[in-house]
């Protein structure tokens, strides 16, 4: 431990020398590499694969930032840990206690994702500095974030202590621009749970969580970083850039995903090839699409017997047991011919399909394919 305090040290002594500097810890590295009077403090994302066991390789967006002039505070991980190391956060601390980001004109806190909440989190130690987080999670403490555990999981005893909640360090920023696809409900609600005076909403429909991707693939990247480095960045200047995404396969693709309409659907995915000839995810939906506009297809999953469809209603409905079928099945025929006597009736309405052995699985197919909704309804989910 003694040891691993004097290597802490020795770094800050190095940044703050404005020499070159390398702190590595058991499951973090930071790099330092020393450029103009701007300081950018950038942190990986989640790895979607597996990352060498060393630390040799670049810092996240280090030749993008290097070739603006800045000084770059970089933040590699070894695992996926959301950087909860201590001694990362004791080494945090003693950067903020030697006075390092003070001696800097300007400091950017900078990440994706995982590095996105550590870029917010962990901005409390340089209070005035702007924050550019791409898709990021404000905490996954399970007491302060209901509504998004996917990244806690057996780790989530680990959101104790420093650096917990990425709203602390937007209180302490002066602008915290947020880049979210608004359709990606649980990123939305990371974006509203920091506060609104200083919370720029950087909104790019139909990004998914992939946001430095599609603005990478656009030419955005750099505009949005320099306008936001600057603070010149509105929220109405980001929806004329952001109109740029339609150049993006990607964005018709997801798109597509989003839609109903069958033909409306197609055309998307059309558009997507067409800019990217050979897309494997738009060739495979194309395919798939393409076939449940033509004949039959075969079923591909095994639906139960009992599932109902009104005529021409973009509905299949799944009956439950003893939690009031016949009247949700009459308010379907009431949708495809009108009302017609009393919805409360205890007969099963006449009219509808009704799936009755496996082979009818495939008209179900043909309705999903063609936009229908598969849903059920239950009386009591409490019982």
């Amino acid at each position: 431990m003694k040891g691993t305090e004097s290597a802490i040290w020795a770094f800050v002594a190095r940044a703050l020398a404005g020499q070159a500097a390398v702190l590595t810890l058991p499951d973090h590295q930071i790099d330092f590499l020393p450029g103009g009077d701007g300081l950018v403090v950038s942190f990986e994302p989640v790895a979607d694969q597996p990352v060498p066991a060393d630390f040799d390789r670049p810092v996240w967006g280090q030749g993008f930032l290097l070739r603006r002039g800045c000084s770059v505070l970089g933040f590699k991980r070894r695992h996926n840990d959301w950087y909860r190391e201590a001694l990362l956060h004791r080494a945090l601390r003693a950067l903020e206690a030697a006075g390092f980001f003070r001696s800097f004109r300007r400091v950017m806190f900078y990440g994706s994702s995982m590095g996105g909440h550590a870029a917010l989190a962990c901005a409390v130690v340089a209070p005035g500095c702007t924050v550019l987080a791409l898709n990021p999670q404000s905490t996954l403490a399970p007491g302060r974030c209901w509504f998004d555990q996917r990244f806690a999981g057996a780790g989530a005893a680990a959101w104790e202590g420093d650096f917990v909640d990425g709203a602390d360090g937007a209180r302490a920023a002066a602008r915290v621009y947020i880049c979210y696809d608004p359709y990606q409900v649980k990123d939305r609600l990371h974006a509203q749970r920091l506060p609104p005076a200083r919370r720029v909403n950087l909104r790019l429909p139909f990004a998914g969580h992939a946001t430095p991707r599609l603005l990478s693939q656009v030419g955005l990247l750099g505009p949005v970083f320099d306008k936001a480095w600057d603070g010149s960045l509105t929220e109405a200047e980001f929806r004329r850039l952001a109109r740029e995404r339609v150049r993006s396969a990607d964005y018709h693709l997801r798109l597509a995903g989003r839609g109903v309409f069958v033909p409306r659907r197609l055309r998307a995915l059309d558009t997507a090839l067409a800019l990217e000839p050979g897309h494997a995810g738009a060739t495979q939906a194309r395919l798939l699409l393409g076939a449940g506009q033509g004949g039959t297809p075969p079923a591909t999953r095994a639906w139960p017997a009992g599932l109902v469809v009104a005529p021409r209603v973009p509905l299949v409905y799944l009956p439950i047991p003893m939690a009031a079928s016949a009247v949700i099945q009459r308010h379907l025929l009431a949708l495809a011919h009108g009302p017609s006597g009393d919805p409360r009736g205890a007969a099963e309405p006449e009219g509808l399909w009704r799936s009755q052995q496996p082979q009818d699985g495939a008209f179900i197919e043909r309705c999903i394919a063609e936009g229908a909704l598969t849903f059920t309804f239950v009386r009591d989910p409490g019982r």
